[in-house]
């Protein structure tokens, strides 16, 4: 966003617990801002299963209303309705990665880490839409 130069206001960031629950908990607050969002990004594709609910229960149309989109490619994703646009990114590398990096730390507290970029991968499908003009 920030690219783009897009401002995020703080009124539309939540945090939540990676759980379908806490998905709809927080899009539901979002979703009942005198100014809602328009689109909502999840940090996981539980959580936006539980933004689906909310809007559902709010009466919005993905993503007629709102669009989302996930993250992690679950593997129910492409069944949810719409089907969930979400990023990919190598589950294995990731871990690998993650296991690495602890080692060295364990092993070599003193020495800084090095972040890792891994690839992702945005996998269009049905619940996001263009931004409306």
């Amino acid at each position: 966003m920030a690219q783009r130069g897009l401002a995020v206001p703080a009124a539309y960031l939540r945090e939540g617990r990676f759980t379908a629950s806490s998905g709809e908990e927080a899009a539901t607050e979002l979703l009942t801002l005198p100014e809602r969002p328009t689109a909502i990004f999840a940090a996981n594709d539980n959580m936006a299963m539980g933004a689906y609910r909310a809007a559902r229960r709010l009466g919005l149309a993905v993503p007629g209303d709102l669009s989302l989109v996930g993250f992690d490619d679950a593997e129910y994703a492409p069944a949810l309705d719409p089907p969930l646009s979400t990023v990919r990114f190598p589950r294995p590398e990731m871990a690998e990665g993650a296991t690495e990096m602890l080692t060295a730390l364990i092993h070599h507290p003193e020495r800084p880490q090095r972040p890792r970029v891994l690839p992702t991968a945005l996998i269009v499908r049905s619940s996001a839409a263009p931004p409306r003009p």
